[in-house]
Order: C-alpha cells, then sequence, then structure tokens
C-alpha cells in the first residue's frame, strides 16, 4: 500500500510540474504594433502566457540614421548638412506581469546630431530613416516589426 501511494505521489508531482510547463508558453496577444512619432519609432505589444513571473524583459532593436542640417531663422538652409549613421539602436524595459501577462512599450530614437551650426544658426533634422526592428525577449524569440520608417 505504501508503494502504491509513493508511486501515486510520483505521477501527481510529474503531472503538476509538467502543467506549469505547459502555462508559460509566451505569445504576443495583440502586436508588435509601431507608431511614429516626431524623431522617434515606438513598438507596443501585449504579450501573454508568461506563467507565474512578477516581470519580463524585453528589447527593441534596429538601424538608424539621419541628416541634420544648418538653419537660420528665416528658414533657409545655408550651411554644411552631417550625416548620422547609419547606427544600431536599441531599447530595453522590465515591465511587471499580471496574471501572466504584459503590455511592453519602448521607443528608440534616430541618433543625435553633432552638428555645431555657425553663430545664429540652429540645427533641424533634415531626413532620417529607422529600419530592421525586431522585438525580443522573454520567451517570445526575437519577432520582426513591419515597416521601414522615414522621416
Amino acid at each position: 500500500m505504501r508503494r502504491i501511494l509513493i508511486v501515486f505521489a510520483s505521477l501527481a508531482a510529474m503531472l503538476g510540474l509538467a502543467a506549469a510547463a505547459l502555462a508559460a508558453s509566451p505569445h504576443f496577444v495583440t502586436g508588435p504594433t509601431a507608431t511614429q512619432g516626431t524623431n522617434s519609432v515606438t513598438v507596443t505589444g501585449k504579450v501573454a502566457g508568461l506563467g507565474n513571473v512578477t516581470e519580463a524583459t524585453f528589447t527593441l532593436s534596429g538601424s538608424a540614421s539621419a541628416t541634420y542640417g544648418c538653419f537660420n531663422k528665416g528658414g533657409n538652409h545655408p550651411s554644411a548638412t552631417n550625416k548620422e549613421g547609419p547606427t544600431d539602436v536599441s531599447a530595453t524595459g522590465t515591465f511587471p506581469v499580471r496574471n501572466g501577462s504584459t503590455t511592453a512599450s519602448l521607443t528608440i530614437f534616430l541618433p543625435a546630431s553633432t552638428l555645431s551650426c555657425p553663430s545664429g544658426q540652429h540645427t533641424e533634422l533634415m531626413s532620417g530613416e529607422i529600419t530592421g526592428l525586431t522585438f525580443s525577449g522573454a520567451g517570445i524569440g526575437t519577432v520582426a516589426v513591419e515597416g521601414d520608417f522615414i522621416f
């Protein structure tokens, strides 16, 4: 009788572990979706199936380049331009998990200008692009984000 109880207890423990392993199957419920800002792209997605954890970490990665110019108060472009990039860009964040799911939102920016304008002029973004975005982390693998973003 004792052996039977040990066998049943062992089976119950194994089934419990198998159920816990199956419960953690991360996947997107919505997204990832991208929104273009003035000089940035924000990617948001709701991930479920994270299991019994309190937080999850995600990374948004891609490539970015930008061209800046010097402009005077009249809006004219009398001086040089300066191209920044292409450079690898990324953002990482940790988000709280509740009931096995979380919503992650990460933003990456165009590279900043290193252009120094003459007196009486200021730097403005003339063009830029963010391409090849991927969203990864918390067991979801690496997911390509649709679109290239032109500024």
